[in-house]
């Protein structure tokens, strides 16, 4: 709410404190696609190992990309 000051047809706006969050949520973003992309790595080779190699190649691609 508006506090108002000593002078008529002023008022003064407390400071938000949700732009402080904002910065945060973008790196939480990326933390969780990242755990997703190496989750699905770890997924797609206990599923079939002998695709190790382009597996890995394609998550490391990701996470440049992610980045």
């Amino acid at each position: 709410l508006p506090f108002q000051g000593k002078f008529q047809g002023t008022s003064i706006q407390k400071p938000s404190s949700l732009g402080l969050g904002l910065p945060q949520a973008d790196v939480a973003g990326t933390e969780t696609e990242i755990g997703i992309m190496f989750g699905s790595f770890i997924i797609g080779y206990t599923r079939n190992p002998s695709l190790k190699q382009q597996l890995f190649s394609y998550t490391s691609l990701d996470f440049a990309f992610s980045e």
